[in-house]
């Protein structure tokens, strides 16, 4: 679904790929933008021809849940700025995981009690957790 609209900056503002903006009450990424009649990775508002942006209110994160010899992927929904932790459980119907480690944007998340946002990882890695 698309839709096209008007947004106001102020002229000398900077407008990134992959900032994230708040207009009537969505949060939104900048995916791609025109200048002057070419996509940049940046632009000044007032040089600015058009913007896309995605709807970022929630989004899935990635999980890849360790069985023995097999990987199964998974998703959980969450909001940007829901932090997730290594040595969190997780549930997938009646399964229970717990967080191993998370890859990020730039690195590998190993240690407990280093919160990551939503918004931050590319892929969560768990392991089943033997319930008797």
């Amino acid at each position: 679904l698309s839709e096209r609209t008007a947004v106001e900056f102020f002229p000398s503002e900077v407008i990134r790929v992959g900032d994230e903006l708040t207009w009537d009450d969505h949060n939104y990424v900048v995916t791609s933008l025109e200048s002057k009649g070419k996509r940049k990775k940046e632009a000044q508002a007032s040089d600015i021809d058009c913007l896309w942006l995605k709807i970022f209110d929630s989004l899935k994160v990635k999980v890849s849940i360790v069985e023995g010899p097999r990987t199964r992927p998974e998703h959980v929904e969450a909001a940007p700025e829901e932090e997730f932790a290594v040595s969190d459980i997780l549930e997938f119907s009646r399964l229970k995981v717990v967080i191993t480690k998370i890859k990020t944007e730039k690195k590998m998340v190993y240690r407990s009690g280093s919160p990551v946002e939503a918004r931050r990882i590319k892929r969560i890695y768990a392991k089943k957790i033997n319930e008797r």
